[in-house]
């Protein structure tokens, strides 16, 4: 199994959370769905995001947003860091292990 990203909790409020998203080429996270859609805002990096049989490559300043319920994936490219911003009570849905703090 490839390393995953670390994806960690910047901050919550009463409706939205927002997560820092940081991993090295090669790494992924795999398939996965949440509820509610999402916006992923790359901060740096490349990396290939799949969802909805689109395949994406993106790239520093990139803006996406993810439908509710997308089976989606990301697949770093170069070093990356991204917010992503989801509803507070999102969950990712597939185990996780060691990825989410």
């Amino acid at each position: 199994m490839k390393k995953s990203p670390k994806i960690n909790l910047i901050m919550e409020t009463k409706k939205y959370k927002l997560a820092w998203i940081h991993g090295c080429a090669g790494m992924e996270i795999p398939a996965h769905q949440v509820k509610d859609e999402s916006i992923l805002l790359v901060q740096n990096g490349n990396a290939i995001l799949t969802f909805n049989n689109q395949i994406v490559q993106l790239k520093k300043n990139d803006c996406r947003v993810i439908p509710a319920g997308a089976m989606h994936s990301l697949k770093i490219s170069a070093d990356f860091e991204a917010l992503t911003i989801m509803a507070r009570d999102a969950t990712l849905e597939f185990p996780l292990p060691d990825i989410i703090n």
